[in-house]
């Protein structure tokens, strides 16, 4: 088994324990030492193959950040933006998440904020704590002032 085949293998391992994208697998072949030709080429059999799947794997991304770290969409599309994920394919991922479920992720986020803050200060102020700390999970502030006029 040649060098390539071994590191093909090494890859299909990689991409087989979780979902990954492009970049996540480039970054993985820095260490190698092929030239960046025999790199796109091992990538590119390894989307052909099925192994990489940039539309799969921004849904699951976008599944697990918003379900487990309870990340807004905004802040989920700079992190796939980062990856280098195709702008049409991050926003396909980001509309696949049902609404009713995110909004319900904002409202439980916020209704926790909102009991770690002082309710005797003025409304005003409690709303922009409110708006801050939505803003800084990366949710739109759309979802937020809906969100924070029902509890307050």
């Amino acid at each position: 088994m040649n060098n390539i085949e071994s590191i093909r293998d090494n890859l299909i391992k990689y991409c087989t324990k979780s979902e990954r994208c492009k970049s996540d697998v480039l970054k993985k072949l820095q260490i190698t030492k092929l030239t960046e030709n025999e790199k796109n080429a091992l990538v590119q059999l390894l989307e052909k193959e099925g192994f990489i799947d940039e539309l799969r794997y921004a849904k699951a991304f976008v599944n697990d950040k918003i379900r487990f770290e309870r990340w807004g969409k905004i802040k989920i599309r700079y992190a796939l933006q980062s990856k280098s994920i195709n702008s049409t394919i991050i926003q396909t991922a980001l509309e696949s998440y049902p609404d009713e479920s995110y909004l319900q992720i904002i409202e439980e986020e916020i209704r926790k904020k909102l009991k770690s803050i002082d309710t005797s200060l003025n409304p005003f102020i409690i709303k922009q704590k409110l708006m801050q700390f939505g803003y800084r999970r990366g949710y739109e502030s759309h979802y937020l002032e809906q969100v924070i006029e029902n509890l307050l």
